[in-house]
């Protein structure tokens, strides 16, 4: 029996014996491939190096045919998003790997596992490893230090554009929910919160943003605060601003640990979100102290321009609102971009707050939590 048959037969036995994840491996097509070291996956394809496969016993054929599926089931191949690629494929074999041996399959000698880290999103684990160098990783117990296979990047590996890479992405989600509800009671332990996380994902996260900043956009111009732009130049001329959307206040948790790759992304989403809406805006940096020094004012129409924040310590969220407090700025809302990782205030503020994080694990004690992983 030669290994593709030796494959098949165990991809087979997962079909059978897993219909959880039999149901999610069909999508999958074979590919061998001699050039790559172990396996990858790329949402599409499941390659291998077949003397690498041939050396494999049937548990460990079917257990890194069930890593594979857990790469695509979490979506790996479309959430790397320019981040490092070594680091990106440890992380991501981190955040599945215990919870494969928990299940009770057998993964190939050298499998990362952490069980501080399993579980998590990659975007998570991915912030919390040190550098890679060499596409080895120092962020994992186990028997190497680095990724057992490679997650391809879903649009360069197929060259696919980035619609089908989209279509591919959606496509794996409604496979995992359907996966679940067909075989409701006999999803693996562990593995609920993954279908959760995939399920929340479905929830378009820019729709809910620009829900909750796209208020009436009816505009005036107000002589009570002048042009800033204008009174260097000798001229009083009136601000514009939104009567009825008022401040909008931007706190930043610039601690580290908040993923910068999803913070660019939704404060693109946020400044395509504001162009119709024009309010005056204070971006507000913290990580155990509110930054006084980067902390911007920008007024009605003015441009917000892309981030530059200073790095930092711990997480502090209180210090914001003391801020605002003190500073008498009364924000109509505010946006908090953070990991949800640090003391909250004991009072609910008289205003609105939209917590803007990548940690699924829990929510603000007050306000709304958005959770954006992809």
């Amino acid at each position: 029996m030669n290994i593709l048959q030796r494959i098949t037969r165990q991809r087979t036995q997962v079909v059978l014996r897993e219909p959880f994840f039999g149901r999610l491996i069909l999508r999958l097509d074979m590919r061998e491939d001699p050039k790559c070291p172990t396996f990858w996956t790329d949402g599409k394809y499941i390659g291998f190096n077949p003397d690498y496969a041939d050396k494999l016993t049937d548990e460990e054929l079917r257990g890194i045919l069930i890593h594979e599926v857990m790469h695509c089931a979490n979506l790996h191949p479309y959430r790397r998003e320019g981040r490092n690629m070594a680091k990106w494929n440890i992380a991501a074999d981190l955040a599945i790997n215990g919870l494969i041996l928990k299940s009770g399959f057998t993964l190939p000698h050298g499998g990362l596992v952490d069980d501080e880290l399993t579980g998590e999103a990659a975007e998570r684990i991915y912030n919390k490893l040190p550098d890679q160098q060499d596409g080895q990783g120092k962020g994992g117990k186990g028997q190497g230090q680095g990724a057992l296979d490679e997650v391809r990047d879903a649009t360069a590996s197929q060259g696919d554009s980035q619609e089908s890479a989209s279509e591919g992405e959606e496509g794996w989600r409604e496979a995992v929910v359907q996966a679940a509800n067909v075989e409701r009671g006999r999803v693996p332990a562990g593995f609920e919160r993954m279908v959760q996380r995939v399920q929340r994902g479905r929830v378009d996260w820019r729709s809910l943003l620009r829900q909750f900043l796209n208020q009436v956009r009816r505009s005036d111009y107000s002589w009570s605060r002048p042009s800033r732009r204008h009174l260097s130049q000798g001229f009083i001329l009136p601000s514009m601003r939104s009567i009825e959307c008022g401040t909008i206040v931007f706190a930043i948790d610039t601690s580290g640990s908040m993923d910068r790759a999803i913070l660019n992304k939704v404060w693109s989403e946020c400044l395509s979100a504001l162009e119709d809406i024009r309010p005056e805006a204070y971006i507000v940096p913290c990580d155990t102290e509110v930054q006084a020094a980067h902390v911007v004012h920008v007024e009605a129409g003015d441009e917000l321009g892309s981030l530059n924040l200073p790095g930092g310590g711990g997480t502090d969220f209180r210090p914001v609102f003391d801020y605002l407090e003190r500073e008498q700025i009364e924000p109509s809302v505010m946006l908090y971009f953070t990991d949800l990782e640090g003391e909250f205030p004991k009072v609910e503020p008289p205003y609105p707050v939209m917590w803007i994080t990548d940690n699924d694990r829990q929510s603000a004690p007050f306000g709304i939590t958005l959770a954006v992983l992809s």
